[in-house]
């Protein structure tokens, strides 16, 4: 991989729904940075209760409130925020996605051109005749996998406004549609080392909870 040594700027998008670990995400996001990278953080919150006064004096954060039974879904929005992100990076993480110790300096360093980091370890496929599931294995390196995960996608600002969203999909299918879609484009995708990050909890709009 080759290394980025200037500074760079990155656009964490998070999407969220009823989250409850939204708020530490977005302290470990800020807690964690190496400090040699402007990193900007974009939030949509789909819930009953708007949240904005916690978001408020964190200069890096835009906080955006949807009430919870709007009929869009993960992919429209999404692509409502990163649209219009400025930054030379674009990360798209779940909200109870815990990045570790330097994690901008780590993906930066690493990332390839025309490549998308997304998932970490090695994959490890398995179905049941009907879905695909990735078990992943762990790895200590970035490895080619040409799988997305969307629970993190991280790629350069330009090759996402470059890709058609699937603004049409509510959230299931975001991942085998942006897997086809890149690869059979040329663009590699590659998983992260498994301690790149954590998921915490649960996912509320898997769980409905």
């Amino acid at each position: 991989f080759p290394s980025h040594d200037r500074m760079s700027s990155i656009g964490v998008v998070i999407y969220s729904y009823k989250g409850k670990l939204l708020k530490e995400t977005v302290r470990q996001i800020n807690e964690n940075l190496s400090g040699s990278h402007t990193v900007n953080v974009y939030i949509i919150d789909q819930s009953p209760i708007i949240k904005n006064t916690y978001y408020d004096n964190i200069k890096n954060v835009e906080y955006k409130h949807k009430f919870w039974d709007h009929p869009y879904g993960q992919c429209h929005y999404r692509f409502e925020i990163a649209r219009n992100i400025k930054e030379d990076f674009t990360l798209i993480i779940s909200d109870n996605i815990f990045l570790s110790k330097k994690w901008d300096s780590i993906l930066i360093e690493n990332y390839k051109d025309n490549s998308v980091i997304s998932g970490k370890g090695i994959p490890n496929i398995t179905n049941d005749n009907f879905f695909i599931y990735n078990n992943s294995l762990e790895s200590n390196n970035f490895s080619l996998s040409q799988i997305v995960n969307k629970d993190f996608i991280f790629l350069k600002t330009e090759l996402f406004k470059n890709t058609n969203y699937p603004t049409f999909l509510k959230y299931k299918g975001e991942a085998e549609y942006l897997s086809f879609y890149w690869f059979t484009r040329g663009v590699d995708i590659y998983s992260c080392p498994t301690d790149l990050y954590s998921i915490e909890g649960f996912n509320s709009i898997v769980t409905g909870k």
